[in-house]
């Protein structure tokens, strides 16, 4: 399809082969997968695929103002891309703001009870109420069901460990040690 105006530019959505050949150039270097997707970008500035993996590689280089803007353009472009609005609620929780992640997260009730990214943002909401042995029932629920979010794998063992490690009574958990996901909600003294 020739390219003939910015409108018709911004409906067309880039190849997969490029999308995966920059996927699997994330697990080697950000910085080089940013500038790639930066250039995707303007060229194929609709594709809501491309905005999320921006956001997403923002938000791993804690550049989290810059990875909320492009979740919310990936969301702009199509209010059903869930994994946006649960990476969104995600940022937030980091920064302390459960009301927030869950105002984004409600978007995640439209899936089936049994999807990964509802059943996580779930497991993630019962943890910050300090209900942990029903966060982690259901944080291990997720992991034994997600075929979708092979990524989000090792976060969800990450999240399980450090309840583990917070339940056994005969290692407590040093102040340096508490999970990342728990650092800015705890800092912050107006939880609810």
């Amino acid at each position: 399809m020739k390219r003939t105006d910015q409108s018709q530019q911004s409906l067309e959505y880039v190849d997969q082969d490029t999308l995966d050949t920059v996927t699997r150039a994330l697990s080697s270097s950000e910085e080089a997968s940013l500038t790639a997707l930066d250039e995707l970008v303007t060229v194929y500035p609709g594709d809501p695929r491309l905005r999320f993996l921006r956001g997403a590689v923002l938000a791993s280089l804690a550049r989290y103002d810059e990875a909320q803007y492009e979740l919310q353009r990936c969301i702009s472009i199509d209010p059903l891309f869930h994994a946006s609005w649960f990476m969104l609620g995600s940022i937030v929780l980091l920064h302390g703001q459960l009301e927030e992640a869950r105002h984004y997260w409600a978007k995640l009730s439209e899936l089936p009870t049994d999807d990964t990214l509802r059943r996580l943002a779930h497991g993630l909401d019962l943890l910050v109420e300090d209900q942990f042995e029903r966060a982690g029932a259901e944080l291990y629920a997720t992991l034994e069901s997600n075929v979708h979010y092979p990524e989000l794998s090792s976060f969800i063992k990450n999240l399980l460990a450090a309840i583990e490690t917070r339940n056994d009574t005969s290692a407590p958990v040093e102040p340096g040690e508490q999970h990342f996901l728990m650092t800015g909600y705890l800092a912050n003294s107006t939880r609810h």
